[in-house]
């Protein structure tokens, strides 16, 4: 069934399009223009040879969307997932590139960017998320003007800026499972040269989806975020304006627990499981936690089993929760100088993370931790941007950064602590051309160099008796280019095709957990990306229809990736390269207004990945049995061979389509109706594609219905969440040694609803 949907959903939507030809041709609303600042100036989303998708801050909030997670749904080949649930620690994926594992040193792939600043840490977006004017996201390598950690592309977040019109709106809104949420800002000048806006949200959930059978312990699932933030803007003349913004969050909320999927069969008898279920082993997860084994080695008997199959139920000894908190600022200036232009922008954060987690899901305190951890980060960027001087436009910039992360989490279970600081200092030098070869062809070529320093420091106390390492004090010094060459040839005004070649590298980093021996603290290389890719950005029916279309190939080097490697007691996350891969695919989006009050947006995404070789980042040591990294698959030259497997987290084909009538009811209120589907295949959870921690392919339904004035002034909507209570894996990992034989996986949530109602001033 799976493979007729493949054959038949592309061209179900090119025949959708084509059908509604002679409809749309009738009416006379058309699409609006979407402006991005993709490529540091404003442009017409449909005049950069980029693959961007775009989204107004608006129409998120409206939407509901409140994390990271939210936002997926939307965008063709975008997957975010979260190990610590929605508003833990988002992973990006981008066109199966993706960071697999949440260890703190390890850089993303995908770069985030708030107002032009770089975030190194994840959890910091947990708290950045309001009053934004847009949300970009850019797919490829972005090395040439963003540079850091852009290998797989970048997500730009854009808070609205003050307005010397006065302005603003407040939104209150309140769901199941008691969750309440407040968001209001306003802004308007304060002078004749100075404006000014500030902004707040608050979101609370009192209750939540899960039930705890342990007596002594809540049932969890409680969010508690609270963000603020304060812009000022200058404009002592035509010529200057000068941006300073101060922003400040923390997050309380209760982590989401990862459920127990049962591993282990006792082939002795003697009531201890000594390897691996069959029914794990092949991916049946319903029958593998009535029949399977999860024993918590410091306690005889079968003691985390729960044998009702409900992913929402667990026995837990303790509710996780974080306690996270973040304050910076920005600053940046804008000064015509009359040819050039002139941009500078100064970042600053320091972000505090606290997560209590009870890793191993279970009654007892087994393998319960403490992930704790400090960031504080500065960043300097100066840009020059030219006019058009006989059709050559040309930007050239320098940036610097420095970032400093601390960490000691510590573990219950035998009392291990670490503790960490990595600081790295980035050095680069940038530019970007463009110039016209003819009336409709421009070339465009950048490129940039950048000079990374890390230092890091390690030690720990030891706790497990395995793990005895000395001290460390290291560092290195590593620099790459990044560049990207592209044609865009403009058919016509309606019409751009493009197609470019570009590049992205990260730096290699140092592991941080569960570090065993001096071997691993051995850093891991620099990992490459060459990304080949041609697409068209169209438009038809006076501008009632639009298409954008890419296809794309990418030659993937050294990428750095997270092994679960057995030390011969415990599974440990280890970093390490794994030395080639390549990635090919398509994008697809429609969006057509077919009659007045109908908006239709659908999008199709296919991935396809194969793995090269992974290399061991320790001596690989099997315990027996069908174990996933043990001698047999590493073979004599410690090397996994996985040529030819897919990517963790990324589905092969996905699929979303969003759906929207205006009806007007009278002259003074229209109702408003959307649905937004989507629809992903397999995504398998680890390097090996273990089967019993795959995410199956799945549907998901969202709907609103609201109530909206025709000034836009005011609205009330009523919401729907996963309205067909579908269940599926988010995340997963697995623990197999040391008396354990279990996987732990987060759900996604199930059916939610609520109503929202706000006003705009």
């Amino acid at each position: 069934m799976k493979h007729l949907f493949h054959l038949r959903i592309l061209p179900a939507v090119l025949t959708t399009v084509m059908l509604m030809g002679p409809v749309i041709a009738q009416t006379g609303n058309i699409l609006e223009e979407i402006v991005v600042t993709a490529q540091k100036r404003e442009q017409s989303l449909y005049d950069i040879g980029i693959t961007i998708d775009a989204f107004s801050g608006e129409s998120m909030r409206r939407n509901g969307v409140n994390s990271l997670i939210d936002l997926s749904q939307y965008s063709p080949g975008l997957n975010i997932r979260g190990p610590f649930g929605d508003f833990g620690y988002p992973i990006i994926t981008l066109r199966g590139v993706n960071t697999d594992g949440f260890v703190e040193t390890l850089p993303q792939s995908t770069g985030v960017y708030t107002d032009g600043v770089y975030i190194s840490q994840p959890p910091m977006l947990t708290v950045r998320m309001f009053d934004l004017e847009r949300v970009e996201v850019l797919k490829g390598p972005q090395g040439t003007i963003y540079g850091r950690n852009t290998i797989a592309g970048a997500v730009n977040f854009i808070a609205k800026r003050p307005t010397f019109e006065p302005e603003g709106y407040i939104e209150a809104g309140y769901g199941r499972h008691d969750r309440t949420h407040v968001e209001a800002a306003y802004g308007g000048p304060l002078s004749e040269k100075v404006a000014g806006r500030a902004a707040i949200k608050y979101l609370r959930q009192f209750d939540g989806p899960l039930t705890n059978l342990h007596p002594d312990v809540g049932d969890g699932g409680e969010i508690d975020q609270f963000s603020g933030r304060v812009s000022l803007l200058f404009a002592p003349n035509e010529d200057i304006e000068l941006l300073v913004q101060g922003h400040a969050g923390q997050d309380q909320s209760d982590v989401w627990p990862f459920s127990i999927i049962p591993g282990g069969e006792d082939t002795d008898g003697n009531g201890v499981p000594d390897r691996l279920c069959n029914d794990f082993f092949v991916g049946n997860v319903n029958a593998a936690q009535h029949n399977c084994l999860a024993r918590d080695p410091f306690v005889s008997g079968n003691t985390f089993n729960d044998t009702d199959g409900d992913p929402y139920t667990n026995n837990l000894d303790g509710i996780g929760r974080h306690n996270n908190r973040s304050v910076g600022a920005v600053a940046e200036l804008n000064w015509d100088l009359g040819a050039l232009e002139l941009t500078s922008l100064t970042g600053y954060d320091h972000f505090k993370r606290k997560d209590v987690l009870d890793e191993d899901a279970g009654p007892t305190i087994a393998i319960n931790d403490i992930r704790r951890s400090e960031a504080e980060q500065f960043s300097q960027e100066i840009r020059l941007f030219s006019e058009k001087d006989n059709g050559l436009t040309w930007l050239a910039g320098a940036y610097f950064s420095t970032d400093e992360l601390v960490g000691d989490p510590s573990f219950d279970s035998g009392g291990r602590q670490d503790y960490t600081d990595l600081e790295t200092e980035t050095y680069a030098i940038f530019g970007q051309a463009e110039y016209p070869l003819t009336g409709t062809l421009k070339a465009t070529l950048g490129g940039r160099y950048s000079w990374i320093d890390r230092q890091f420091t390690y030690s720990t106390n030891a706790g497990f008796s395995i793990y005895s390492v000395t001290p460390a004090d290291v560092g290195f010094k590593d620099g790459d280019w990044s560049g990207r060459i592209a044609l865009d040839w403009q058919v016509n005004e309606d019409v751009l095709l493009y197609a470019g070649v570009s590049r992205g590298f990260n730096a290699g980093t140092y592991n941080s957990q569960f570090i065993n021996n001096a071997a691993a603290l051995e850093p891991t290389t620099s990992e490459s990306l060459i990304a080949y890719e041609a697409g068209i950005k169209a438009r038809f029916y006076g501008g009632k229809l639009s298409l954008t279309a890419a296809g794309f190939y990418y030659d993937y080097e050294d990428m750095q990736v997270v092994a679960v490697v057995p030390t011969g007691t415990i599974d440990s996350n280890r970093l390490t390269n794994a030395e080639g891969a390549t990635l090919s695919g398509f994008e697809l989006q429609v969006r057509v207004l077919p009659i007045q009050w109908l908006d239709v947006n659908l999008g199709v995404s296919y991935v396809d990945s194969e793995f090269g070789v992974l290399r061991s980042p320790a001596p690989a040591t099997g315990t027996g049995g069908p174990y996933p990294y043990n001698d047999a698959l590493f073979g004599s030259g410690q090397t996994l061979q996985l040529k030819g497997e897919p990517f963790p987290n990324t589905p092969e084909w996905s699929f979303n389509s969003t759906t929207r009538a205006t009806i007007p009811v009278n002259p003074q209120w229209n109702l408003i109706a959307q649905a937004d589907i989507s629809w992903e295949d397999d995504i398998p959870r680890d390097l090996i594609g273990t089967q019993a921690l795959f995410t199956r392919s799945h549907w998901n339904v969202d709907g609103s219905i609201t109530l909206q004035s025709a000034d836009d002034t005011w609205y009330a909507s009523l919401w729907g969440r996963n309205l067909a209570n579908d269940t599926w894996i988010t995340e997963a990992y697995q623990v197999l040694g040391f008396g354990f034989y279990i996987a732990g996986a987060n759900y996604n949530y199930p059916r939610t609803y609520g109503f929202n109602v706000g006003r705009k001033f």
